[in-house]
């Protein structure tokens, strides 16, 4: 009879160190699986902060080429050292023979007072800019190239990037140079980045 106590008792007590191993070898398993999950996201970070830099370096780059010859073109027209109507349209020819047809590059030059004076092609009627945002912002910025958010030009229907200069005439604001730039164009040289799969580059106003 005693035998059989003891038995049960050393059946109990075996019985509970085995539940105790098994639960502590499934809290160790799920701290293993929690640590292993931790690090694998910490490396999808790392990965997609990593691919991240590297789209907006390529971006960067992209975006130099098509502004560096608009900012470079507009900056010696800014300068006034040469005008009327045969420099602006030796100025307007040079942006339009930098860029493929795609790019649909548009040229318009103002008076101090807005008014529109010259454009490539010609403007559809004589208009007042001096409300726009690229007006307004160099009245306060001579010396800064103005990048505006991609809106539709009312006259072509077609999305544009407006970039301009101001027009300085013996250091004296003479007006704005104009440059509408084609999204389209934007979009070939973005998909010239080679993407992988899960990559996405879009062009959108903030």
């Amino acid at each position: 009879m005693t035998s059989v106590r003891e038995s049960r008792s050393r059946f109990r007590v075996v019985s509970t160190l085995a539940a105790f191993l098994i639960l502590l070898a499934i809290g160790l398993l799920y701290l293993v699986l929690q640590n292993e999950q931790r690090e694998q996201r910490q490396r999808m970070t790392e990965t997609t902060e990593k691919r991240i830099s590297q789209l907006a370096s390529a971006v960067a780059s992209r975006m130099n080429i098509a502004f560096r010859n608009i900012e470079f073109i507009m900056r010696e027209l800014g300068r006034g050292q040469d005008i009327g109507p045969v420099a602006y349209r030796r100025f307007a020819q040079s942006l339009l023979s930098a860029f493929p047809g795609r790019a649909q590059l548009q040229f318009t030059l103002t008076d101090a007072t807005g008014n529109t004076s010259f454009g490539i092609p010609e403007p559809p009627a004589r208009s007042n800019l001096r409300d726009t945002p690229q007006f307004r912002f160099h009245l306060d910025h001579a010396d800064q190239l103005y990048i505006g958010k991609p809106e539709v030009d009312p006259a072509s229907g077609i999305a544009t990037i407006v970039l301009s200069q101001s027009v300085m005439l013996e250091g004296r604001f003479a007006g704005v140079a104009i440059v509408r730039l084609s999204t389209n164009y934007v979009s070939d040289l973005l998909s010239t980045i080679e993407l992988r799969p899960q990559d996405v580059i879009s062009l959108h106003t903030a």
